[in-house]
């Protein structure tokens, strides 16, 4: 006897397996659409990092190159990531300039993927390093503290550093360094040039000075005439009163110039007369002596006198 609509324990059964089964390949599949979303996926669309990797970073897309790509001829960042940070073993190309903590997150993101890459990186920011340290290049600089150069000795204000001739420097708040200050090279005068040997000195008309065991000064000098003659242009005949001095001079002798005379004739009577100076050195105690303003005139010794008395009005 047939019965319509209604069905066994068994048929029933069966139905609530077939609905169990369904149920567990909805459920895996809902799984693995979920896992799908959480996989890195392709790049997103339009970016393009070439022979570099796309790292992520809060929405932010940076392209990041080896060291060893960087560094060759012709390198350029992708056109919408132009802007380069070089950091340790990697090349940053960046939309626009790279603050300290993005570089930070970037570079932590792409050492994670890349361990082996980054093993000789001492640090990718600051908290990688000591006290007082910064992350400078991969590499923790700073810290510790400030020393005095080699042969000075550190003191905690100005006041207690060395007087006179003595270094007095502040490389630290409230941190002086101070010493004997080494002596200064000998030094050539302006317009002069240092050389080690004569031999390397300037020729003609040219200063060569040893100042110092094995330091010359050597430089274009300006050549005079010596005591009792002046430059010309010309000698009519070169002899002992007219005479080259060097390449590019020539003196000539200056002509005597008249002097007021002292000097003793028989015994020792003193007169006056207006001599040349070589006439009045060669008379018995000869020598020039200042006109008296007092004199009256007229007299040899006082030629320009204007009134009664020399040197009068």
């Amino acid at each position: 006897m047939m019965r319509w609509g209604i069905k066994t324990r068994g048929e029933r059964g069966a139905g609530l397996a077939s609905s169990g089964v369904a149920l567990w390949l909805a459920v895996a599949l809902s799984m693995a659409v979920v896992a799908g979303c959480e996989d890195d996926g392709p790049e997103p669309e339009g970016v393009d990092c070439g022979a570099g990797e796309l790292v992520e970073v809060e929405g932010e897309s940076f392209c990041v190159f080896e060291a060893a790509v960087v560094i060759e001829n012709g390198f350029r960042c992708p056109a919408d990531f132009s802007t380069l940070t070089s950091f340790g073993p990697v090349g940053i190309c960046s939309a626009g300039p790279l603050e300290r903590g993005r570089r930070e997150a970037v570079a932590r993101a792409h050492r994670s993927r890349n361990p082996q890459l980054w093993a000789e990186a001492e640090c990718v920011g600051d908290s990688d390093c000591g006290e007082g340290e910064q992350c400078e290049d991969a590499a923790c600089e700073g810290g510790g503290e400030p020393e005095c150069p080699e042969g000075q000795e550190r003191v905690g204000s100005a006041a207690e550093c060395l007087q006179d001739d003595a270094v007095c420097e502040e490389i630290a708040p409230g941190v002086f360094c101070t010493g004997p200050d080494a002596p200064q090279p000998p030094q050539c005068p302006e317009g002069q040039t240092q050389v080690g040997s004569a031999a390397e000195c300037f020729q003609d008309d040219a200063v060569c000075e040893e100042i110092a065991p094995g330091v010359f000064c050597t430089g274009p000098d300006a050549p005079e005439c010596p005591e009792g003659f002046e430059p010309t242009d010309e000698c009519e005949v070169e002899n002992q009163d007219c005479f080259r001095f060097s390449e590019s001079l020539l003196c000539r002798r200056v002509e005597a110039a008249n002097c007021c005379c002292e000097f003793l004739v028989e015994g020792d009577i003193l007169e006056e007369d207006l001599l040349t100076v070589d006439e009045c050195a060669a008379r018995d105690s000869g020598q020039c002596i200042e006109v008296d303003p007092n004199r009256l005139t007229p007299h040899p010794c006082c030629p320009d006198a204007q009134g009664e008395r020399c040197g009068g009005d």
